[in-house]
């Protein structure tokens, strides 16, 4: 039986630049395309602050994680992520290997 992983949020990382929207929009309609991704990226207030989450159609294929290059995206499962850093995005989302 496969491990089972999860994909895990650090929002505090997230600076907005959607690249993990566009890598998820790719992967799954073959074309660049904000609105066809499954992964949500809302401004919070005025401030340079992000809230990511994933819509119920994500897979969790992690595809989005090879792109994000400031860890607010990232694979977890045996090796735990420091304590209260972390947190499971939409009550985690399983990740098959």
């Amino acid at each position: 039986m496969a491990r089972r992983q999860t994909i895990g949020v650090r929002s505090e990382n997230c600076t907005g630049c959607q690249l993990c929207k566009l890598a998820c929009s790719f992967i799954k309609t073959s074309s660049f395309s904000l609105s066809h991704s499954y992964i949500q990226i809302t401004r919070l207030g005025t401030a340079e602050q992000y809230e990511v989450s994933f819509t119920p159609e994500c897979d969790r294929c992690g595809f989005c994680v090879n792109y994000c290059g400031f860890d607010a995206i990232a694979r977890s499962g045996p090796s735990p992520a420091p304590a209260g850093r972390l947190q499971s995005a939409t009550g985690g989302l399983d990740l098959g290997d």
